[in-house]
């Protein structure tokens, strides 16, 4: 059995206590600096009012508008692997006995899998993914455009 020496401990502690203060500074200075970053978006809105100023600002920092594209762009990186052949199976197997065949014992078995689809059945799942992302892309642009109304009818309103 060995044991620690408590001065090595308290170093380690000690150590472990300014990694993780560090750790935190960073996370807080980034978070700080992001927080500057949009409180200078919001400057320049103050300073210039006008249509495209808000517009501009709300397609950036919309939150909902973001997870509608990141929704499209999933959708759109399918396209490039729903259309390929589906993985090939190995598989391998020991028997505890041997199996008697007509070729004699068989104490172990390998075996190579790949199952192969029905004609123009990969051509059609590939079509269907690229119909499906161009139909979260028009739900990105339609939520765009009613987000854009929405801006533009509460400023003309105000």
């Amino acid at each position: 059995m060995s044991f620690v020496n408590t001065n090595d401990m308290l170093s380690l502690c000690q150590n472990i206590k300014q990694l993780i203060f560090v750790l935190l500074v960073v996370v807080f200075s980034s978070l700080s600096i992001k927080a500057d970053d949009q409180q200078f978006d919001i400057n320049i809105l103050s300073k210039q009012p006008s249509l495209e100023n808000y517009i501009s600002y709300a397609i950036e920092n919309n939150p909902g508008l973001k997870a509608q594209y990141q929704n499209w762009q999933a959708e759109d990186k399918k396209i490039g692997y729903v259309g390929g052949l589906p993985e090939p199976v190995l598989s391998y197997g020991y028997f505890v006995e041997n199996v008697e065949t007509r070729v004699g014992p068989q104490e172990q078995r390998l075996s190579i899998k790949q199952s192969l689809p029905w004609f123009g059945t990969l051509g059609t799942k590939k079509e269907i993914a690229r119909n499906n992302s161009k139909a979260i892309y028009q739900k990105y642009q339609s939520y765009r455009q009613s987000l854009v109304y929405k801006i533009k009818n509460a400023y003309y309103d105000y």
